[in-house]
């Protein structure tokens, strides 16, 4: 490979990130000149947001097309690159609105491509088959002369550089029968990245629980962990490893991606389909964290009338309290109707719609005296939230 101009674009196997940090005023409410786009893995879209001053996303819109279960997206020059499962790479510009136009699909010798960075006009892609590709960037923004780098990666999914190093969490460096509680032993692979552009002398650091995104911040590093809904901050190490990982922030309900800029961190939830913000404080410790709006509506608590509803993941079923006039929850209830792995919950008129972790949504009557919900049948869904990227 020969060395090329650096491009600042960071990416992930759900969140990539491309810098434009100015702000602007739109009517009543500020907004950060930059956009937020975010994959939809099952409804096969990306989201256009405007992304206000306090960092939660707002007024998202579908944008391009040609997507299929698509996961990690990045910015290069004008372009869009964003990987699918079905392995292509499907290759978008960016028109004066920000929208993706003119959406390519370019299929390559890549099986399940995952996360995907830019680097000195290479693509690092990372594939959940145990590799991970450079590709050269053409003039005309598509990728060719794939080759695979570096070793020792299992199962990778997201993908990162900091600092000279590539970043790679293992999602599968342990595979036991009894999923998921046998899940635990990950790690996150860095490779030096030679003046070539080859990935060499890879190495791991342990004691992560299925991580999926990672991103960097002032010497440390931020990783995701699946399993047990938390972020954890790790010193980055002279070498390229990292240690003494302790857990921050709050709110998060299987954190995939990450993404870091302006102060903030963003993160994808990815079973209550939102984005956590949070501040980095001067400790490096991740604070105040709000959370987006749904990516398709549906949240994890909601009241209607005069009861609260939350959903019971772990239990398949709805608690439901009723609110008393001290506004206190009282009497707790459970309504059970077909639900496998709640994971959101919307009202229309006197209508429950159940989000599942089966891909499904259950439609549902609400009963006026107690609350509870009856009836339910099955409705199709069609939506997660992935990847994220700012632009």
């Amino acid at each position: 490979m020969q060395k090329n101009k650096f491009t600042m674009s960071l990416s992930f196997i759900l969140l990539g990130m491309s810098f434009n940090v100015h702000a602007q005023q739109e009517g009543k409410e500020e907004y950060k000149k930059y956009s937020a786009y975010i994959t939809n893995y099952l409804k096969n879209t990306v989201e256009h947001c405007k992304v206000k001053m306090d960092g939660v996303f707002t007024e998202c819109k579908s944008t391009g097309s040609e997507f299929y279960l698509p996961f990690a997206i990045v910015f290069h020059n004008n372009n869009a690159y964003i990987t699918n499962e079905n392995n292509s790479i499907t290759v978008c510009n960016v028109g004066k609105n920000g929208g993706l136009v003119r959406c390519q699909a370019t299929g390559l010798d890549i099986h399940n491509p995952y996360g995907i960075v830019i680097y000195n006009n290479y693509a690092y892609i990372s594939s959940y088959h145990n590799r991970v590709s450079s590709c050269k960037i053409y003039a005309d923004g598509s990728l060719k002369e794939c080759q695979a780098e570096g070793t020792g990666f299992k199962h990778p999914f997201a993908i990162a550089i900091n600092n000279g190093f590539t970043y790679v969490p293992n999602y599968g460096d342990t595979m036991p029968n009894n999923y998921p509680k046998g899940f635990g032993k990950n790690s996150v692979s860095s490779c030096k990245i030679r003046s070539s552009g080859h990935l060499t002398d890879c190495q791991k650091s342990s004691g992560f629980r299925l991580p999926n995104g990672i991103a960097f911040s002032k010497g440390y590093a931020y990783v995701t962990n699946f399993l047990i809904n938390e972020v954890r901050k790790c010193k980055v190490n002279i070498n390229g490893t990292l240690s003494e990982c302790v857990s921050t922030g709050e709110g998060f309900l299987h954190p995939n991606g990450i993404a870091i800029h302006d102060g903030l961190a963003f993160i994808s939830n990815f079973y209550k389909n939102t984005v956590s913000t949070c501040k980095i404080a001067d400790n490096a410790e991740l604070i105040d964290c709000k959370t987006s709006e749904s990516m398709n509506g549906f949240r994890n608590e909601e009241q209607y009338n005069r009861f609260k509803y939350t959903v019971n993941y772990y239990g398949n079923s709805i608690d439901i309290y009723e609110i008393g006039k001290d506004n206190i929850s009282h009497k707790s209830k459970e309504s059970v109707g077909g639900f496998q792995g709640p994971i959101g919950i919307a009202f229309y008129k006197d209508n429950a719609y159940v989000i599942n972790n089966d891909n499904t949504i259950r439609a549902c009557k609400i009963r006026t005296e107690d609350g509870y919900l009856t009836s339910c049948t099955l409705r199709p869904r069609d939506n997660r939230p992935m990847g994220i990227a700012l632009k």
